[in-house]
């Protein structure tokens, strides 16, 4: 498996964002990640996966995934960049604490 990669936003990616959508012109008002890198996994979902106490806010969490490639689009217009984009599915997943993790490896 390829290394782990941070997708936080930089402050000039918060800035552009902020210019393009006009929510705030301050970086430090715009969220660190952009839209759609939170998952959100109920009830159900937890009980699948073994989550049976729910983690503190602010903790780290590993989680893999399989997922199937919903769609690709990519556009190219006469100003700015392009902009790809590639929908994915999650079909199968699994998530435990970053200490467990740690853990289970050592075993």
């Amino acid at each position: 498996m390829s290394e782990m990669k941070d997708l936080a936003r930089s402050t000039s990616e918060k800035k552009e964002a902020a210019n393009q959508f006009a929510i705030s012109n301050k970086p430090s008002d715009q969220p660190d990640y952009p839209y759609g890198l939170t998952l959100l996994f109920e009830s159900d979902t937890l009980d699948k996966l073994g989550v049976k106490e729910l983690p503190t806010p602010g903790e780290l969490m590993q989680l893999s995934v399989k997922a199937n490639v919903v769609s690709v689009r990519s556009s190219k217009h006469e100003k700015g960049p392009e902009r790809r984009v590639v929908e994915l599915q999650v079909t199968h997943a699994e998530i435990v604490k970053s200490g467990d993790l740690y853990t289970r490896r050592r075993s």
